[in-house]
């Protein structure tokens, strides 16, 4: 098999810690690995955005170098406006911030920036959601924004954006002087929201309703509060 189908093969199989052994040995892994980003299998593009995160890791594997050219390459994808060919990429940088977030938090908001572009809002959001895992604190000032989109037309969105809060919120958000948005309460106007949407999780995607993952960030923000 060529490099590309044995990658290939690794994530179908959800393999990860194969595709990091294969990277510290083979070169072109990276470039075979990004090109799987665009892939229509959506459960491969997936996991080849999380395996980015896997190998980023390991600075012997990918070098502070490597992943300023890397991070540089998925960003100009983003910037292509002719089609498709940013899927998948704002995902890959999510999970390499999300791997070595003190060195790369940078990045965070020029990813923000593509908050209003609906060809990667989810993408971007499960990213907060990952990046969230590891630094909280590093997206404080991004929770207004993602409360916003809670009231998002678009099933995904709404869900995406209340999972990620699950993660990252506050109870409250201030947003000017003497203005403070209660996350808490707006979480609960989609509690008998019972549209359904896939999140990828664990290496898997999963069928959830909006109203199971608002009920779940509801118990993650109290949680932290007691």
């Amino acid at each position: 098999m060529s490099l590309k189908d044995d990658i290939k093969s690794l994530l179908e199989k959800k393999d990860f810690d194969g595709v990091v052994e294969l990277a510290a040995r083979e070169r072109g892994v990276l470039k075979y690995l990004r090109s799987l980003l665009y892939s229509e299998n959506d459960l491969l593009h997936w996991r080849a955005a999380e395996a980015f995160g896997r190998i980023a890791k390991y600075p012997d594997i990918m070098s502070r170098e490597k992943v300023n050219t890397m991070l540089t390459r998925l960003f100009v994808s983003l910037e292509d406006k002719s089609g498709g060919n940013g899927w998948g990429s704002i995902e890959a940088i999510g999970a390499i911030v999300a791997a070595r977030p003190d060195e790369f938090s940078k990045a965070i908001p020029r990813m923000f920036s593509y908050i209003w572009d609906g060809r990667v809002r989810k993408g971007l959001l499960w990213s907060m959601r990952r990046i969230g895992q590891e630094r909280p604190d590093l997206l404080k000032d991004k929770i207004f924004y993602i409360v916003g989109l809670l009231r998002n037309p678009s099933n995904t969105t709404r869900g995406h954006a209340a999972w990620a809060l699950g993660v990252i919120g506050d109870s409250d958000v201030r947003v000017l002087e003497g203005l403070v948005i209660d996350v808490k309460e707006t979480l609960k106007g989609l509690l008998d929201d019972d549209s359904r949407i896939r999140v990828y999780d664990n290496g898997e995607l999963q069928e959830r309703t909006i109203s199971q993952i608002a009920k779940e960030a509801l118990a993650a923000l109290n949680g932290r509060q007691g």
